[in-house]
């Protein structure tokens, strides 16, 4: 009867320790291969194209909310062009982009389509659209990667998509680089 005990007792510690190592490989497995979301801050009102390229001269990485739940931050400046120490994210994350005010209060800047209470989808009349991530050559051939998005009303963003077409992305890092 006091082996039965034993042999209980002994089962029981090993299932905890399983569900605790389990819990904990979990947590890390998330932690390693869940990106870290991103909050894009833009100045109030801006509409036209973000263009965002990593560099060691560019901004500080900055982050908000706690060590579990870090949250990348961008302010983008007026031109649109940010220059920044984080490397690009190739993994999932969660992205959200807002307007701020000489306070800093910040206003979310919807989804192209969002939905209202009764059903219908309704066009925000300033939204972000077409996110890209591309890369150039540069002139010693290696690839530079960047990513670039587009802020404004439908109308503003087909005008966008064109004038992004035309823009020698060198060039304004180069003159980015130089401020």
């Amino acid at each position: 009867m006091n082996n039965n005990s034993y042999m209980s007792r002994i089962k029981k510690r090993i299932l905890i320790g399983l569900t605790i190592f389990i819990g904990i490989s979990a947590f890390l497995y998330y932690q390693l291969h869940h990106g870290k979301d991103e909050v894009y801050l833009l100045p109030n009102g801006f509409t036209g194209i973000v263009y965002i390229y990593s560099s060691e001269q560019g901004a500080k990485k900055e982050f908000e909310g706690t060590w579990l739940d870090k949250v990348r931050v961008y302010r983008i400046p007026n031109n649109g062009v940010l220059l920044t120490q984080f490397e690009p994210s190739e993994r999932f994350r969660k992205v959200s982009y807002f307007y701020v005010d000489s306070q800093g209060n910040r206003t979310e800047l919807q989804s192209p389509y969002t939905q209202n209470r009764k059903g219908f989808i309704l066009k925000p009349k300033t939204h972000v659209a077409s996110i890209y991530r591309e890369s150039v050559l540069d002139e010693n051939d290696n690839p530079l990667i960047y990513d670039s998005f587009l802020v404004g009303t439908d109308k503003q963003i087909t005008i966008f998509h064109e004038e992004r077409k035309k823009v020698n992305i060198l060039q304004l890092i180069d003159e980015n680089l130089k401020k």
